[in-house]
């Protein structure tokens, strides 16, 4: 097979792309994420032995590709972006260097899907004007029923199926992002052999290849009881991919991908206890045997997606034990062991773990800043998820906030004390809020801590508040939403930092103020104002949901910015969140975004419009992302990016299947099989 690129232009995608820096953009990644550089705590970032590569000269990014060695396998990234690389504040765009892993950037994107829903406009009722529209068929609310018709969901099979072909010469992470896609839209045996094919085969399929069978195999669950494969295929898929997991003839991405895998298709259709099982195999595999961090790091994310009621109490203790003390056997745990079983831990533990989690925040010496950080996620999932545990966590939290601390757990912490909130409010409790002043914490944060911190606080206000509407027949709370959405107003309005300004905007949109719209619409058609705050303003629409007159007019016009990059691709998430407002304007919003898609030069525009396509799901956009496919001269990035578009049309699923994964992950670990699942569609 001939390949069209050099390893090394990987490491330039987050320059070109705005994007995590992660091969993972190859099998589906998204655009418009963030870039990221050196954390600001003392952990380690990479795995131990992760090879550091110097960033090459610029390619040319509308050219092709240049030659890669035929056994292509993507370098490791690193987290520092080298000198020159990151945001600059005028333009929007990547330049001088500014955005790390404790911007809040980072946090919003690692959790997008919490609360960017791209399908609730095309998939509302029968009633709906986009039904039965050319091939969109949306199924009314609680029916399960196909999306896209059958003759649609063939093309997008056959496309797919055809990057497989070896007749044809495709670019390696091309056919990458088929595997993927293919996952997501597999109706039979037929579309699975080829992941098991790539497994099984000769050692010379290139890795990164069987990386993303891997990850196609965990795309084999579904939610709908109905289109779920049967038991039989899906047993013989969860043995390879043990064994790929146990095999240390795989790359290591690969082997932590299956662990993922594996607990991805837990509670799938089984002849045997199909989560009990899968829960004691990946067990026993990182209990009893040696094996690298980035492979126990994709074992406890596959542990932690299982129902916590098929998870034996024993793997509970075990789990907390790790986090707690460390263990000696078979193999030290590193710091980045243990803050990852942390995190497993309070996915599927309940009140009986929160000592340990509450242990370590209040641990004065002697817990790594990443395990410190590690439990500052955990309280706020662990809290979330069970609301007996939630007074003592939260608690703790505020102890962690007393006083100057490292930032990124301070970061942490104020997200996991929004989501204990929101948990709080949605559940007409007031313990947190009133008693415990956490409402007032936040609030005078606003005027206490510096601007990076300022902006998750904003972010923090806007989570906490969500709940908060007009059936909530609480003083306090009511209280608590006016006070924290005129902070948040008056933060868009000053500040220097555009990038600051745009949490707070964002803010609002996460607390769903529309009141706030018309401003927002005010700033979003400055062309005066900075292209990066009116880049947020615009994605504060599209999360508020305000499609009032003139927005989506000047979200369109956005689309068309010369000046601003991330401008353009904000205005092209946000029209696929609101999706116009009469059917007129839906068509339009379609008919838009399908033209930018096959007029724009831009890669990381293109990238960013399919990808907006692909989550809204609308079939009409699949001519369009095949012609990609296909074309000869679209770069092999375009063609990459369309077969994830393609998969994402095709794919039942309400929210990607990693979502979940992705809202909960310690994203500032280091760990290579973290970021590549936060970059996955």
């Amino acid at each position: 097979m001939k390949n069209r690129l050099a390893a090394h232009v990987l490491l330039l995608a987050p320059l070109l792309l705005l994007l995590l820096a992660s091969p993972t953009w190859a099998r589906g990644g998204r655009y418009a994420g963030p870039v990221q550089r050196g954390p600001t705590s003392a952990e380690p970032t990479a795995p131990p032995g992760a090879p550091e590569v110097p960033a090459p000269d610029c390619p040319d990014p509308e050219g092709e590709p240049p030659e890669a060695p035929p056994n292509f396998t993507p370098p490791t990234p690193t987290l520092d972006g080298g000198p020159g690389a990151g945001r600059t504040a005028r333009t929007g765009r990547i330049g001088v260097a500014g955005v790390g892993v404790t911007d809040w950037l980072h946090w919003y994107e690692s959790r997008r899907e919490r609360f960017e829903d791209f399908r609730a406009w095309t998939l509302r009722t029968e009633a709906s004007p986009m039904f039965a529209v050319g091939d969109a068929n949306g199924p009314a609310v609680g029916k399960a029923s196909a999306r896209v018709s059958d003759r649609v969901r063939m093309q997008i099979l056959e496309a797919l199926s055809d990057t497989l072909d070896p007749k044809h010469d495709h670019w390696i992470p091309t056919e990458a992002a088929a595997y993927v896609g293919l996952g997501k839209i597999a109706t039979g045996r037929k579309h699975v052999a080829p992941h098991l094919a790539v497994l099984s085969g000769a050692r010379t399929v290139p890795e990164y290849i069987r990386e993303s069978a891997v990850l196609g195999l965990g795309h084999l669950a579904r939610t709908d009881a109905h289109s779920r494969l049967p038991a039989d295929l899906l047993d013989g898929v969860r043995d390879v991919l043990l064994d790929v997991l146990v095999d240390d003839a795989f790359g290591i991405r690969t082997r932590a991908f299956a662990g993922v895998s594996l607990g991805l298709l837990a509670d799938q259709p089984s002849g045997r206890p199909s989560g009990s099982w899968t829960a004691e195999h990946l067990f026993r595999a990182w209990n009893t045997r040696k094996l690298p961090d980035e492979v126990q790091v994709g074992i406890l994310v596959g542990l932690s997606r299982i129902d916590p009621d098929q998870i034996p109490r024993v793997i509970k203790l075990v789990l907390g034990g790790c986090a707690e003390r460390g263990r000696e056997w078979p193999e030290p745990a590193s710091a980045l062991v243990r803050a990852n079983a942390l995190v497993a831990l309070a996915r599927t533990g309940d009140v009986r773990s929160a000592p340990v989690i509450v242990g370590i925040l209040e641990r004065k010496s002697g817990a790594s800043t990443l395990l410190k950080q590690a439990a500052a996620l955990s309280a706020g999932i662990l809290g979330e998820r069970d609301a007996r545990a939630r007074r003592d966590l939260g608690r703790a939290l505020l102890g962690t906030l007393d006083g100057r601390g490292e930032p990124g757990t301070r970061h942490l912490a104020w997200m996991a004390l929004a989501r204990l909130l929101a948990a709080e409010a949605a559940d007409g409790g007031d313990d947190l809020v009133k008693d415990a002043q956490g409402g007032a914490r936040l609030l005078g944060a606003l005027k206490e801590t510096r601007a990076g911190e300022r902006a998750f606080v904003a972010l923090a206000l806007g989570v906490a508040v969500a709940p908060v509407d007009h059936t909530v027949d609480s003083g306090i709370w009511q209280g608590f939403r006016f006070d924290a959405v005129e902070a948040l107003r008056r933060g868009v309005e000053k500040g220097a930092d555009a990038h600051v300004r745009g949490a707070f905007a964002v803010g609002l949109g996460l607390a769903g103020d529309r009141q706030s719209g018309a401003r927002l619409l005010e700033i979003l058609r400055n062309d005066d104002a900075d292209p990066e705050i009116r880049a947020y303003a615009a994605l504060a629409l599209g999360l508020t949901g305000d499609a009032r007159q003139g927005v989506v007019s000047a979200l369109t016009d956005a689309l068309a910015s010369p000046r601003s990059e991330l401008l353009r691709m904000r205005a092209a998430t946000s029209l696929g969140l609101l999706g116009g407002g009469s059917p007129a304007e839906q068509e339009k919003v379609l008919l838009t975004l399908v033209t930018s898609l096959r007029t724009t030069r831009s890669q990381a525009f293109k990238g960013q419009i399919a990808v907006t396509l692909g989550r809204i799901g609308d079939a009409r956009a699949v001519k369009s992302l095949v012609a990609i496919l296909a074309g000869e001269k679209e770069a092999g990035l375009n063609r990459a990016i369309a077969c994830a578009a393609l998969g994402l049309v095709g794919d039942e699923e309400m929210q990607p299947l990693l979502a979940e994964t992705r809202i909960d992950s310690l994203y500032t670990a280091g760990a290579n099989v973290i970021y590549e699942l936060l970059d996955l569609l």
